[in-house]
Order: C-alpha cells, then structure tokens, then sequence
C-alpha cells in the first residue's frame, strides 16, 4: 500500500468513493471493490489504498484476457503505432527495442520486420511464444522489476502498462535506468473519460488523464517528445539530460470533476442503456425473434444481470474466446462461434465495453451465422440511440 502519491509524493489523498465491479473471472463471479482517490495537490487518481502485491497477483491471475495472436484489430494498431513513432522520431539502424507488457507480440513482429533487435518481457502463461522466438525475438517470462538487465535500450514501449502498476514512479524508475541516453519511451494508457467503463475496471490500478501521465514522466526524468491528449493514446518520452525540470500541474480539479461526474452519471448513464437494449429485446420477442448475447465477460455480467431475459426465445450466449465456450455464464452454458449455425438467432447483440474489435466481431458474427437476414446489434448504437434521446 503507497499512502502518498506515487508522482509527487504528497500525503494528501481525497476519497472519491468507492465503485464495485463484479467480474467474470476464471474462478467465476467474482466482485471487486475499488477504492478511488485523488491526490489534492498534483490531480494523479489512483486505488486508495493500493492493493497489497498478494491482491495484485490474485487479481491478474484470475482476469480473463482474450487471444489477441491473430486479431485483425490488434495487428493494426500495432502497424499505425510504429508508423507513429517512426514518423515522430528518428531510430538507429538495427534499434534495440524492449516491449513490456508485450502480449501476443505483434507490435515486435512489426519492429522485427523493420530490422529492429526485439525483446518482450510478458509474465501471462497463457501465450504461446514459440512464434516469436522462431523470429528471433527475445521474450523474457519474469516481471519486469525482477529482471536483472545486463543493456540498455534505444526505444520501450508500454502500451496499456502503467495503468496496471502498483507504484508508477517506482516502475519508471527502472525503465529509465535501461534506457539509452538518447533513446525514447513510448507509452499508451486509457485516460478517464466521462465514460471511462474501460478504465475503471478490477485490474487497474492508476487512472490517467492525459496531464497526469505528462506529470508522471516529466517528474521521472524524462522530457516529453509527443505530448498526450484525448485524441490519441500515445505520447513520447527521451531522458532529461539537465537537472531542470518542469514545474507539475496541478490537474486536481479538472481530475476531480471529471471523475465524480462520470461516477455520479454512471448508473443514470448504464440505466438508459438497459432500457435500451430491453425494449429492442422485448420487440425482438413481440415478433417471434430469437436473441443472443456476444459476450460473455465483465461487462455482459453487468448490463445483463439488470434485465428480464425469461423468454423462450431467448438462446443466451455465445463467445469466441474459447476458454469461456462451455462454461456457464447467468444460467446458461457459454456456446461457440460454430453453434450460431445450429441455433439461428434472429438477432445477436454484441455486449463487450471494448470498442477495438466491435468490427471484427460483427463480420465474426456475420460469418458464423446462416444465410439469411440477421441484426447485430452493439452496446454503442444503444448508447448513441440513449444520448439522442
């Protein structure tokens, strides 16, 4: 537990309120309370109290994370980051490149392809990295403050890391430490939005804004590069070659607001949005229309618990992720992409809070389903629908 903030280190942390999530997790339901607090005198949000490492560990171990290997989604947004960066800034012929928090590896693959020495540090058992080291990429399997670097790096990447670390100056401290003098950070972090449903979830433990990350860095040694903000999630970093550093703002009422205001709005917000999706399944129903849900997660648990689904027509769930196919998820046992063909639902409605692949998902499902007429319906056409209104 860090009683002060890890940016500024002051001790002067408010409580914002506490919001509960309950999980789908690989040892079932599970919930999650989620204590949030600011720190008056920079604006950096963050679980107060910090998890213990031993919580830290047991919720990591049991999140659900889906095969990204060869999602469509994922492998572009690996492609238009290293067009980012290599646009911004200008890297040495055969760059020494450290991924942490690598995953499936597909932003290396990309740095590989361009000549680049790769290296991903990724701790989750679940990946198979016979396909990275078979291109000569270098995955280590330990957690980053464990490993005992003998070089240093012309360019790191985190991309969707710091959200999830306990001490964020700490862990940054050891980045730097590995860096080349005139080497780049690259980092990539969900910031609080007035829907940030993809921010507070069991597993983060820091909520960004895009000044606070900007506070964060620049109070760790490094100068900024590419500077944050809401349009895009990647900023660039060099190490501070001089002692003088830039005065933090204090982003401690904007941060505020912004919280309070989603926490406040949140359940009027998800209420409209179940009253929705409940008068779509309702007509569905009124016609003699089979349902089904795509999503069988975090989110699903939280939208559907809320509605009446008693209905002959409704055929419940169904996920790609086959390591939910199966299993029983509100009632209902988890089916596959490949039962769509023997169920023929009229309607599926796609029930993720991740908005990188509802494409994918849609022709997924398009795909998988018989010929015929078939809507697929996604939580963001509702919400737009519930804002309109």
């Amino acid at each position: 537990m860090h009683p002060a903030c890890s940016i500024c280190g002051s001790p002067d942390i408010e409580d914002l309120g506490t919001i509960q999530r309950r999980s789908v997790t690989k040892r079932g339901i599970m919930t999650f309370t989620m204590p949030v607090g600011i720190c008056s005198n920079c604006g950096f949000s963050f679980l107060h109290p910090t998890p213990t490492d031993e919580e830290f560990i047991r919720i990591h171990q049991n999140v659900y994370y889906p095969n990204w290997g060869d999602n469509r989604s994922v492998i572009e947004h690996a492609r238009k980051v290293f067009e980012k960066v290599t646009q911004a800034i200008t890297l040495p012929e055969q760059c020494a490149v450290l991924d942490i928090g690598c995953g499936e590896g597909n932003l290396l693959e990309v740095f590989r392809e361009h000549g680049a020495d790769c290296t991903g540090v990724e701790i989750r058992e679940e990946i198979d990295i016979r396909r990275l080291e078979a291109q000569g990429i270098t995955i280590l399997r330990q957690p980053f403050q464990d490993i005992r670097f003998t070089r240093t790096f012309d360019l790191i990447i985190m991309d969707n890391v710091m959200e999830h670390v306990p001490d964020p100056s700490v862990f940054l401290a050891g980045v730097r430490n590995i860096l080349a003098p005139q080497g780049h950070l690259v980092v990539l972090v969900p910031y609080v939005s007035p829907t940030s449903d993809e921010v507070f979830i069991p597993e983060h433990v820091n909520f960004f804004t895009p000044a606070t990350l900007r506070n964060l860095c620049e109070a760790g040694g490094f100068e900024t590069v590419e500077p944050p903000d809401e349009r895009k999630a990647l900023s660039i970093y060099r190490p501070n070659a001089t002692a003088v550093k830039r005065e933090l703002s204090n982003q401690y009422p904007a941060v505020k607001d912004l919280i309070s205001d989603y926490m406040m709005r949140k359940d009027a917000r998800d209420a409209l949005i179940r009253n929705g999706v409940q008068q779509k399944i309702d007509a569905f129903f009124a016609q003699g229309k089979s349902v089904m849900f795509y999503g069988a997660g975090s989110y699903a648990l939280y939208m559907m618990e809320h509605l009446n689904l008693s209905h002959e027509r409704f055929l419940g769930f169904v996920e790609s992720n086959p390591l939910k196919v199966g299993k029983p998820f509100l009632d209902h046992t988890v089916r596959g992409l490949d039962d769509l063909v023997r169920l023929q639902p009229d309607a599926v409605f796609i029930c993720t809070e991740n908005s990188h692949f509802i494409n994918e998902i849609t022709e997924l499902l398009r795909k998988a389903m018989p010929e015929g007429q078939h809507t697929v319906i996604t939580m963001h056409d509702i919400r737009a629908e519930a804002a309109a209104s």
